[in-house]
């Protein structure tokens, strides 16, 4: 796009000094069209930064319209969308759940419901005042059809607004309702739902069926639409079906984006042209990522760019169980592979390793389980200053001259990412393996021989070992993700089920 500077210079001093200008000429209208695409990014930031303030719940600002919170992580789609999501962790309470007539459960109930809804505000359609049965009446004509596109026409506005907001997928239906295009034969967007007068809860799966009674509108929290002031689809997970389908998506994905930058890299890496300098070169390289991602906006996929009241730090917990599970192996038996990173000290190279690093903490932190440990430790050099306390490795720690530990306070403590692969399971598998993996995390230790005695195998030794309350509640949410899969959450599922169905009742009466 070519802006005429004269015009665009014109425009910024007649909108600075406050007067309201509506763009007549197409030199005009291209100036304008740059500034709407600037504002539109800088309202979606604004928008979300707003949300996060006056919506999600922080220690400081106590309960918002959506309950307490401890964390919360959102990405950005590739439509410009941002994607929030609150987790709750609801089937810690599913004993709790079935106790029929319980306060909690009233509670409970009555915290989903404030949450968000899926009815109008007024009734349903067929309570409305001036509801009138179809079967009674002459069929009402259409109204006519209005293009004025003006701001003040009530019509358009009432037809865009229905259109929006409710869900329709009958124009592309067959005549016996199945749909076009469609291998399943039914709406991928969950539509028509299924509809329930009031909030009921399962009294032997605890499975809670919120109250809807409109069909073809989604979930929404009415505040939050307010707020925003545009369609919304706000729902509870309920079920560790749906969280693991939430988690995974807008967590695991990000990396595709990276993917895209790496292939320019590696295009580049070897049509390196030495007679231009580092600047030009540089200045290519941006310009190539930016035309590919340009190209791939489309990707299905979150963007790199993410919203989170935490901070993550990567923990490749098998290096540690490798380290432990070596000590206790025979010299004719194989070790497992512990990685090092290589660094320069002086003049000599060394091998460093996050695992050597908590062997040889210092001894005030000796008393501190490897799972704290990831969640507080950062290594800093001696150079830099900090306000932190400072404890010293081990002087057989290779970094002992140059190098301290500093420990964040509680309260700032970062998330392990755990990576290298999905934790072991205690309900199947390796039993002794599960012990081990659990103890290496939870036990403090400086060497694996810490963890049990030669006399005690893995299994008896986790049974004895005392654990603290909060560590028996990250066990149970380990094994979160093989829990809780309810099949009224899994839509392609039932899906799939219902075709086979009608598969074998086709090949029946045939």
């Amino acid at each position: 796009m070519q802006l005429d500077e004269q015009v665009l210079e014109s425009l910024s001093s007649r909108l600075s000094s406050g007067e309201s200008v509506t763009p007549s000429t197409p030199a005009e209208k291209d100036c304008f069209q740059l500034f709407n695409d600037l504002d539109h990014v800088s309202y979606k930031i604004l928008l979300v930064n707003l949300f996060i303030s006056t919506c999600i719940p922080s220690r400081q600002r106590g309960t918002r319209c959506i309950g307490h919170t401890s964390s919360y992580y959102g990405a950005v789609e590739q439509q410009d969308r941002l994607t929030l999501h609150l987790h709750l962790i609801a089937w810690e309470i599913r004993d709790r759940l079935l106790e029929e007539d319980s306060e909690f459960q009233k509670q409970f109930v009555a915290y989903l419901e404030s949450a968000h809804t899926g009815d109008y505000f007024n009734g349903t359609d067929a309570l409305l005042p001036d509801y009138q049965d179809p079967t009674e009446t002459l069929p009402v004509p259409p109204p006519p059809y209005c293009n004025c596109k003006a701001d003040d026409c009530v019509g358009c506005d009432k037809t865009n607004s229905c259109m929006v907001n409710v869900h329709n997928c009958h124009q592309n239906t067959y005549v016996d309702g199945t749909l076009h295009n469609n291998k399943w034969g039914k709406c991928r967007g969950h539509f028509p739902w299924p509809l329930f007068e009031s909030t009921t809860v399962d009294s032997e799966t605890a499975h809670v069926n919120m109250k809807k009674r409109e069909a073809w509108i989604n979930t929404f929290t009415p505040i939050l639409t307010y707020l925003l002031r545009c369609n919304t689809d706000v729902t509870s997970l309920r079920s560790g079906t749906a969280i693991k389908a939430v988690l995974i998506y807008p967590a695991l994905k990000t990396h595709v984006f990276f993917d895209v930058i790496k292939s320019v890299f590696q295009r580049n890496k070897e049509q390196t042209n030495t007679t231009k300098n580092g600047q030009d070169q540089a200045r290519k390289l941006m310009t190539q990522m930016v035309n590919v991602l340009g190209a791939k906006m489309e990707i299905g996929a979150p963007m790199i760019y993410h919203y989170t009241n935490c901070t993550f730090v990567t923990f490749y917990w098998k290096s540690f169980v490798s380290e432990v599970r070596n000590s206790w192996k025979s010299e004719n038996e194989p070790l497992e592979e512990v990685k090092i990173q290589i660094k320069r000290k002086d003049d000599k190279v060394i091998g460093v390793s996050p695992v050597e690093d908590y062997m040889k903490q210092s001894v005030e932190l000796e008393s501190m389980c490897l799972y704290e440990w990831i969640s507080r430790y950062a290594p800093k050099s001696k150079k830099r200053r900090t306000k932190l306390k400072k404890f010293s490795f081990l002087e057989s720690h290779p970094l002992h001259d140059t190098h301290y530990i500093s420990m964040c306070p509680e309260h700032e403590r970062y998330v392990p990412n755990f990576v290298g692969g999905l934790l072991p399971r205690h309900d199947i598998g390796d039993r002794d393996y599960y012990c081990t993996t659990m103890l290496t995390l939870f036990k403090p230790w400086r060497c694996g021989m810490d963890l049990k005695t030669s006399e005690n195998t893995w299994d008896h030794t986790f049974t004895l070992f005392m654990f603290e309350p909060w560590h028996i509640k990250l066990m149970s949410y380990f094994n979160l993700r093989y829990e809780c899969l309810d099949a009224k959450d899994d839509y392609h599922a039932q899906l799939k089920q219902d075709t086979l169905i009608k598969q074998s009742l086709q090949a029946e009466n045939i």
